[in-house]
């Protein structure tokens, strides 16, 4: 259940705001309408050719019980996964390096996932349903958007393929770029193996901005804060690669590394359009230990 919205305005219906304001998808309306008080407002029930007046309370049952009876499936595991920022629509999480996202067969107990199924056991929510919005690999630290109900994880897909939700990553790269800043914009297609990407003239189209903030005494090292307008899989790691920059430790597209001991990739920002009720939400993380300690010896 989110919180309700306080309508301002004057003769528009219920249907016209929650489509054109909320931006409620077709099947969204529909599971709405057709639960038990799914759309009230005032605290009543209304159908969606209710014309709405200033004042308003409007309040949506976006709770998945009726729609997902029993567990979700994720097993729920107190784990070390800081809580940033938390409301009835979105989560916003700092995960840690080693952490995957989802689980997947080898790392069904050890994923983001995983604890938030734990968080919401704790507080007593009965059917936990993980839907993440934005995802990292594995060995990539950082800020973590999740949605909290159907209606926000719908809001937040439509803002991905909008590229309103933007990522900041900060890259420890091998050398220093001729150019201080530039755009890949070069395909990435999966190889045989799978998990493995490469530039392809026949790939999906991929394009990487960044830019070098600063780089090691020695000239050995950059770092780099990137953006993406695609999220193709390991993008970030393969455009380095591509341009000679490869991220240190990453031992797909790179080399291991003894000074790290995963690639050196962390998202520092992130900002969205809140759900609910659309005002601009940013958030950021300070680079964690592995990386810091870097930049203390060598920058």
């Amino acid at each position: 259940m989110i919180s309700p919205v306080v309508y301002r305005g004057e003769g528009m219906t219920l249907k016209s705001y929650l489509r054109s304001v909320r931006h409620v998808s077709t099947r969204s309306l529909k599971r709405l309408k057709y639960r038990d008080g799914g759309i009230t407002v005032n605290g009543e029930r209304v159908t969606v050719r209710y014309m709405l007046k200033d004042g308003d309370e409007i309040l949506l049952d976006t709770s998945d019980l009726p729609e997902y009876p029993g567990e979700s499936g994720i097993i729920p595991v107190r784990l070390p996964l800081e809580i940033i920022y938390r409301d009835a629509s979105v989560t916003v999480c700092d995960k840690p390096a080693g952490m995957p996202t989802h689980p997947v067969h080898d790392h069904l107990d050890d994923t983001a996932a995983n604890a938030l199924a734990y968080l919401a056991k704790e507080s007593g929510e009965e059917n936990f349903v993980f839907r993440s919005a934005t995802r990292l690999d594995k060995n990539t630290s950082g800020l973590l958007l999740v949605a909290n109900d159907f209606l926000s994880s719908g809001s937040l897909y439509r803002q991905v393929m909008a590229h309103t939700v933007r990522k900041t990553y900060l890259a420890v790269v091998r050398g220093v770029p001729a150019d201080r800043s530039g755009t890949v914009d070069v395909p990435i297609a999966r190889t045989a193996a799978g998990n493995v990407m490469r530039t392809a003239g026949d790939g999906d189209r991929a394009v990487t901005h960044y830019r070098v903030l600063s780089e090691s005494r020695d000239g050995s090292l950059s770092l780099c804060a990137v953006t993406t307008e695609t999220g193709r899989t390991h993008q970030i790691r393969v455009h380095m690669s591509h341009i000679g920059h490869p991220l240190l430790g990453d031992f797909l597209y790179g080399e291991e590394s003894e000074l790290i001991g995963r690639h050196a990739l962390h998202v520092s920002r992130l900002s969205f359009l809140h759900p609910a009720d659309g005002r601009t939400m940013e958030f950021t993380s300070p680079l964690p230990c592995d990386m810091a300690d870097l930049l203390r010896e060598y920058f």
